[in-house]
């Protein structure tokens, strides 16, 4: 939705993999991106702090990236649970 909404592009990947007892789900576009100095994840952007926020409550790992003119990538990573 984010991509949709802001990155101003028709084009995203996205990829989920897992390994050593994590899953890792990467979203990445070549849209707008924006400058990460000038716009906190609480004040201007409510999808991407929720996202950081959940991640951080499923003990996982958030990273952004982004630029103008170069995209935006969201890293998440999650402890896989086994089965009870």
């Amino acid at each position: 939705t984010n991509v949709a909404r802001h990155a101003q592009t028709s084009v995203a990947w996205v990829r989920l993999w897992t390994r050593a007892g994590q899953l890792t789900i990467t979203i990445e576009d070549q849209g707008r991106g924006f400058d990460l100095t000038t716009r906190t994840l609480l004040g201007q952007s409510v999808g991407l702090a929720s996202m950081r926020e959940r991640t951080r409550l499923l003990g996982g790992a958030f990273s952004l990236d982004s630029a103008p003119n170069e995209g935006t990538r969201v890293r998440v990573t999650l402890p896989l649970r086994k089965a009870d």
